[in-house]
């Protein structure tokens, strides 16, 4: 409302005590000198305070004021006047962007896409220390896959999301999958080791944009649904999760139906289980490593499909989304910010340092039962078409 404007028989004043727009009734004689030049002071530094009365609609009982122009996106700002005569800002809760249909037709398709592309991925990685055993190819690509996808964590996912948005993410971090699929096809170093480098790149900015994706779904059902948010984001992930830890069935299935052999292979000359010697990898007389390079040919071109399927199903039937919570110019540039943060709150926090070591010891378990043990005990001793099944 214009200062120079308070002549009017009613006159509008923002009221100080409850910090929102309200419309006072007053006696209809005009204002005194002395009580425009006390209004003008409030609002001096004000010089677009009409923009602030334009976003509401003034009822004379003092409720809070409502959007008459264009609304705001959820969870933005719009400015209030506050006693001392400077601009806060206060959320606007709105109608979320999707209705219920198309919010759970995402969940599915994030859900289905994860499922093919880790059916490819994970029944893969099973098999790393057993089909690519010669040189300790396969422990060192999974390694590298790790190693690089700490480092993706520390830069990449703001830089990455910031740049793309969620949607786009997802299918782009994927590809990176697709190439780890076809380093297979010629398991050497010179081909893992560089596809496990893309894949870790890839990895931490995929997640990322999954979980937030996900997150900002259960927020807009949970409005719509008059729900409690934790509880449908916590629904949606525990739907993804249920998708998503199916791979390991269906992939390992892949794997061992197509290694199954016509006869049983017998062992000999051969020290299994807890005598076995992951270093040998080459002086051995059993089969229960060796399969034949059309079987290889035909896994591996099996789980590419699979994570082609996915690129395809995230790629055309995912919503592309605008999230709540605008990223800000800093996130669309690399920065060593979330670096220093972590390690600043590492210092800082007793109980994240105790959380490390139980960190280190279940990364260290996964590794051996998923490569040694593996080789040790199962693809040793009953051979690798077997391995999926257990």
């Amino acid at each position: 409302v214009q200062s120079h404007k308070l002549m009017s028989p009613t006159r509008t004043v923002i009221s100080t005590e409850s910090h929102k727009c309200r419309v006072t009734s007053t006696e209809s004689h005009k204002l005194t000198s002395h009580r425009r030049t006390e209004v003008d002071e409030i609002y001096s530094d004000q010089v677009k305070s009409e923009t602030t009365a334009s976003s509401c609609n003034m009822v004379a009982n003092g409720d809070v004021l409502k959007s008459e122009d264009k609304k705001p996106a959820c969870d933005t700002d719009i400015n209030k006047v506050t006693s001392n005569g400077k601009v806060e800002q206060f959320d606007i809760d709105c109608k979320p962007k999707m209705n219920k249909t198309t919010i759970l037709k995402n969940v599915f398709v994030v859900s289905l896409g994860f499922t093919f592309l880790f059916t490819a991925f994970s029944s893969m990685a099973n098999l790393q220390t057993s089909l690519n055993k010669e040189e300790g190819v396969g422990a060192w690509s999974l390694s590298t896959i790790y190693v690089t996808m700490i480092a993706s964590c520390m830069f990449l996912p703001n830089f990455v999301i910031g740049r793309l948005g969620c949607k786009w993410t997802i299918p782009i971090a994927m590809t990176g999958y697709i190439l780890y699929m076809c380093a297979n096809f010629y398991a050497i170093k010179s081909t893992m080791i560089p596809a496990s480098i893309i894949v870790g790149l890839g990895a931490a900015p995929l997640w990322s944009a999954k979980c937030t994706y996900l997150t900002q779904l259960g927020v807009w059902y949970a409005k719509l649904t008059s729900r409690d948010q934790d509880a449908v984001i916590n629904m949606f992930f525990g739907c993804f999760f249920l998708f998503f830890q199916s791979s390991q069935i269906w992939g390992n299935l892949v794997s061992s139906l197509v290694f199954t052999p016509d006869s049983d292979n017998k062992t000999s000359n051969r020290v299994c289980g807890a005598k076995f010697s992951p270093n040998d990898a080459t002086g051995n007389e059993t089969d229960n490593f060796k399969q034949s390079s059309e079987k290889v040919y035909t896994v591996c071109g099996i789980y590419l499909g699979s994570a082609v399927i996915a690129v395809i199903i995230v790629s055309i039937f995912l919503d592309k989304i605008t999230l709540d919570k605008e990223r800000n110019e800093d996130d669309r540039k690399l920065s060593p910010r979330l670096f220093i943060s972590t390690f600043r709150h590492l210092v800082s926090s007793p109980i994240q340092l105790m959380l490390i070591p139980v960190t280190i010891y279940s990364g260290m378990e996964q590794a051996f039962m998923g490569g040694d043990f593996t080789k040790a005990y199962i693809s040793c001793t009953l051979g690798i078409w077997n391995l999926g099944y257990i």
